[in-house]
Parts: structure tokens; sequence; C-alpha cells
């Protein structure tokens, strides 16, 4: 992938060192004076995941706060590069996250994307829980293959760039609209050149 140029907000005053691996983020925070956190909308191994109000935009993001940690920070990277990839080859984002600002803040790196909705596996669970004679009625056959088609159109892209999404499941395919049933493919920290799978399968077996 190309070189990628990490831009890095700081203030000179301080020597931006942190004491935590853990960014400090609560509800109210204003990061690098643009992204007021409005909620926390996910938590994995290795990141945290906000909704923020761009106040320079004035919309509704998602931002991606990753651990202070080497192994984080190269995922993230490599999730930026492959995201800005796509984005020259897919302006539009149809069924693919849409990249929209990063940067390295107080040791840890931000990426910002746009904001979905809920993942398949969360927007199951809660028709589950609240409705169960629902998941019948949206989840039909239809929809089930309408939801396939996109996905694997996301999944030809990744692949028309000569790469692997390692981690397709539903928790990384999200809800764009859904009453129009449409979907987008996230969590590109796990894509892998095309030839690496077929290596590191002969290697193991």
């Amino acid at each position: 992938l190309e070189h990628l140029s990490l831009p890095m907000v700081y203030n000179p005053r301080r020597n931006a060192l942190e004491d935590t691996r853990e960014l400090k983020v609560e509800v109210g925070t204003v990061i690098v004076g643009r992204y007021r956190v409005v909620a926390s909308i996910g938590k994995g191994s290795f990141s945290r995941v906000f909704q923020c109000y761009d106040l320079r935009r004035e919309r509704m993001v998602s931002v991606k706060v990753l651990r202070n940690e080497k192994d984080c920070l190269d995922g993230g990277l490599g999730e930026i590069r492959m995201l800005s990839l796509l984005g020259k080859h897919d302006p539009a984002a149809t069924h693919r996250l849409r990249l929209l600002d990063y940067f390295y803040y107080k040791e840890h790196l931000l990426i910002v994307t746009e904001l979905l909705r809920d993942s398949l596996y969360q927007f199951y669970k809660y028709i589950e829980a609240t409705e169960p004679t629902g998941l019948r009625s949206y989840f039909t056959l239809g929809t089930v293959g309408k939801i396939a088609h996109q996905l694997l159109q996301a999944l030809a892209l990744v692949h028309s760039v000569g790469a692997v999404h390692c981690d397709v499941k539903c928790e990384n395919v999200c809800l764009s609209s859904a009453t129009r049933r449409e979907i987008k493919l996230i969590d590109f920290g796990s894509v892998l050149p095309s030839f690496l799978p077929y290596l590191l399968t002969c290697l193991l077996t």
C-alpha cells in the first residue's frame, strides 16, 4: 500500500506523554477542539468507539480510539491505508465504511468514520429480545438475499485491490438503513494481501 501521512495533533507546551494506555474520554469531552463525545458505542480488545458530534461539519460521526500499544497502532495504520485505498476505487462508499479523518493525539491513533447503525448481530439480538415474532418478518429470504448481495459486492471491492478481509462476521456488518435493508462492511484492520491467507494455509497444512 502507498505511503501514509499521519497528522499529529499536540500541545507544544507539553511533552505529550500519557500515564495510561487508555485515552481518557468522557461524554462531553471535545477531542482536538472538534469532536464532542456524545456516547460510547462499543469497546473491543484494541479500541473503543464513540459517537461524536463534528463541530466543524455539524454532523454525527464515529471516532475509534486505539489503545496505546504497537500492535494496535500497526493495525490502525493498516485500516487507514486500506480505507484510503478503497476510497479511490469506490468514492461513494456504497457498501463499505467511509473514512472521514484520522490523526495521532496524546499517543493514540484516532480514526473518524461515518456513523452507522447497529451491526447485524446487535440488530438481531434487539429484535429477538423485544419482538421475537419480528425476526421472521424482518429477516425474510428476500432481505437475507439483499444483504448477502451487498456483502459480496463489498468483498469483491476488497478483492479487486488485491486484499482479503479476514474477519467477516455479523458483528462487522452494520446497517446503514434498516428500512431499506442496506448494509456496510466495517473493521478493515483485519485485511491482508490476497496471497497471505493462501501462504498461511500452505504453511499450516
